[in-house]
Order: structure tokens, then sequence, then C-alpha cells
């Protein structure tokens, strides 16, 4: 039962007595001065579990309490940190969202843009309970093999880092709040992906091979909670293993 029809019933006359309760229940007011008796079970950054002299349990956003009941919430949790066991399943996939062809002196080149797109389930359990997260960073390295012969590809590559022989372009996303089993979505930055060919009639002296293409190793994630690293994944070729972490402006090193 939620707390908004928790409390309307209680406002109608279906209240509990005060006297009938332990010393840890007390009286929650929400924002329109109703209020209820019940203790905290357990809180997050954005939520809060009260239990009820009958033993049912009751979830609802923390702001839907008073500015005191609000302070009163924030000092349990000090004194009640969560124990959560991160963890999280994660899809990825790749999209590619720009094309283009020039043709740069004797060179044939495509240009190209690619993303990963990646869904993120929260399994978290706070002991044998699921928990709900918030406040997360999910920090990612774009790793690529750069071979192309492209008269852009130092501009391409200027918010780049080079790592055991690779390019990596780092980025950071922040993680919507999760109940237990929600799915949050977020995409990267593009990550330039450029393929060049020798135009027909033409080749390399030294016997380099007509075609240079560069090949886009995957992607590199981990997952931060006030700057503890919670969770790490990867996703793509054995090159993208060989990689150093990249840390993103602001972010964290491995």
């Amino acid at each position: 039962m939620s707390l908004h029809r928790i409390f309307c019933l209680l406002a109608g006359g279906i209240l509990f007595s005060s006297l009938a309760f332990g010393a840890e229940f007390r009286e929650f007011k929400n924002t329109s001065g109703q209020s209820i008796q019940g203790k905290i079970t357990s809180a997050t950054d954005t939520e809060v579990t009260l239990q009820l002299s009958d033993g049912r349990e009751i979830t609802g956003g923390i702001n839907y309490f008073s500015p005191g009941d609000q302070k009163f919430i924030a000092e349990w949790k000090k004194k009640h940190p969560a124990q959560i066991d991160y963890d999280f399943g994660v899809d990825f996939s790749r999209e590619r969202t720009d094309r283009n062809e020039k043709r740069e002196g004797n060179i044939e080149v495509t240009y190209e843009d690619w993303i990963y797109n990646i869904t993120v389930e929260n399994r978290s359990k706070d002991g044998n309970t699921g928990a709900a997260v918030s406040g997360l960073e999910l920090q990612y390295n774009l790793i690529k093999t750069a071979k192309a012969k492209a008269r852009e590809a130092s501009y391409l590559h200027s918010d780049m880092s080079p790592s055991k022989g690779k390019m990596v372009k780092p980025g950071k996303v922040s993680l919507e709040t999760m109940k237990y089993l929600d799915e949050t979505k977020v995409s990267t930055e593009v990550i330039p992906i450029t393929a060049s060919e020798l135009a027909p009639g033409w080749y390399y002296a030294d016997g380099t091979k007509d075609e240079q293409n560069d090949e886009f190793e995957g992607i590199w994630i981990q997952i931060y909670k006030d700057g503890r690293k919670v969770y790490e994944a990867k996703h793509g070729t054995k090159e993208a293993e060989l990689t150093k972490w990249v840390p993103p402006k602001g972010g964290r090193k491995a």
C-alpha cells in the first residue's frame, strides 16, 4: 500500500494509537500535515520504507514527508548505512550513427560514427533483499585500433588517448535511480571509425596494403558510487582487453 493511501486512511479516522508502539516507532507527517506512526526499516537517497504496527511495510518518496521528517530520515541513514552488494546485468549493442565517403587525393576514405548503447539492470541486494540504487556514475572507454590513412585523422583523435597501441575515447554518464531489477538505458558519445583505400590504378611502393581500416575493438565500463568503483565489465575483442584504463575528465583511475 502506498504512503499516500495510508495517510488518506489515517486522515479518514483509521488511526493507530502511539501508545501501541515501542520506542523505535514515531510519528511521521507528510507535507499536508497528515500523520502516521511507524519506524524506519530502510532508506535510500530518494525513498524510505516504514513498518506499521501490524507488520506491513510501506515505501514512498522522501520528499513526500515534512522537512523535519526528511531531516530525521537523513540522520537515520547516517546511523544505519546500507550494506549494499552492488551487482548489475549489462547488455551492450553497437550502432552506426553516421557515414560519409570522400576522395582525398588518391585515397578513397569512408568516415563513420559509432556509439555503444548500454542497458543496465539493477541486481543489487542489501542482505537477501533487493536494493534500490541511486547516485551512480557509469564511466566508459571506447577502444579502437587506428589504421586508416585519412586527412582528418589527427582532428578525429584530438579527444582520444593512446593506450597499449590503441586509441581510447573516455566518457561518463549518470545513471537514473533504479529499484531492484529496474533497467536504465544510456548511450556513449560517438567514436570515429575510418576506412581508407587507394583509388584504382594506385599502389604503395613499399607494399603496404591498399586498404587500411580502423578496428572498433570494444568498450570497457566502470560504475562508481560516491567515488568508489562497485562494478566493471568489458565487451569486444581480445585486443580491447590489453588497454590500460583512461579516466574521463573528473573520473577515477582504475
